[in-house]
């Protein structure tokens, strides 16, 4: 929610540390996209979270991509599913093939 600085909070102490643990391992490599929601609610004010800041945070945690949309207004939802399908295609073996079982994990 990228109108709840306690969301983006919770993804750099929380989510952080569990993707980087279950994802990112040299064996199994899994690109990994930090995704801003509810555009649509970003309001100027105390607590807003401005999209220069989360993709400096996304960079800061090794994401592939930082990608912001909207499912109320749709703003955003085509490129949005283009990236994830772009991220997702990264997805390779040591070998350099296609990874085996599950290839993309939306969390």
């Amino acid at each position: 929610d990228i109108n709840n600085r306690g969301s983006l909070e919770n993804v750099q102490q929380k989510w952080r540390k569990e993707i980087y643990i279950h994802y990112t391992q040299e064996e199994a490599r899994m690109p990994v996209m930090l995704l801003g929601l509810k555009r649509d609610l970003r309001k100027e004010g105390e607590g807003m979270i401005w999209p220069q800041e989360a993709y400096r945070i996304a960079q800061e945690m090794r994401c592939d991509r930082y990608a912001e949309c909207s499912a109320v207004t749709g703003e955003l939802m085509h490129e949005v599913f283009e990236d994830i399908a772009k991220v997702a295609a990264k997805t390779t073996t040591a070998a350099g093939g296609q990874s085996e079982g599950s290839t993309c994990t939306i969390m």
